[in-house]
């Protein structure tokens, strides 16, 4: 039995929105749907992504329309971005109300805000953490040596989620 044999091919149809704006930006957003399941593929100005859902509860179309952005990045895989401005704001609360309780003393807060410096002028998130690891001693003591990163959605996605979804959407809607 030869290899092929073994394998079904089915051909189908996909619908792809092209979407265009006289900037420049673009999308191309590809449906394959199949009553209540579908795989959204997008390629934009903003990134790539794709997802299938096995199990919408309802037809495809009408379950994308009703997705929230929290749950479209997951699903993405772009909601775990590295966020070092509001990680270096929450450790920079964090000293002040340590120092303010009195649970860490006055100079050993100013040195640990002066440490938030070389951490602000990171470029990644790998230098971040290499950074806060050798060059942070009273952050890493204040957190006990293990601090916690703030992450959010990828910036590029929520450019792609308000300018480019809703036109998307706009269009699923009034083209049923």
């Amino acid at each position: 039995m030869k290899a092929e044999d073994k394998f079904t091919i089915t051909k189908t149809t996909v619908e792809c929105y092209k979407i265009r704006h006289l900037s420049g930006m673009w999308s191309d957003i590809t449906i394959d749907a199949k009553e209540e399941t579908g795989r959204i593929q997008i390629a934009s100005d903003y990134g790539e992504w794709q997802f299938y859902w096995g199990s919408c509860g309802m037809p495809f179309k009408k379950f994308l329309a009703s997705l929230d952005k929290h749950y479209v990045a997951g699903k993405f895989g772009a909601s775990r971005w590295f966020d070092s401005i509001k990680t270096v704001a929450e450790y920079r609360a964090v000293i002040k109300e340590n120092v303010k309780d009195g649970y860490l003393t006055k100079q050993k807060g100013i040195k640990a805000l002066a440490e938030l410096q070389c951490l602000e002028e990171s470029s990644c998130k790998e230098e971040f953490c290499s950074n806060l690891s050798n060059d942070c001693d009273e952050i890493m003591k204040l957190y006990d040596h293990c601090p916690s990163l703030v992450y959010g959605i990828d910036p590029s996605f929520e450019n792609f989620w308000t300018k480019l979804w809703p036109v998307f959407i706009n269009e699923l809607t009034i083209n049923k």
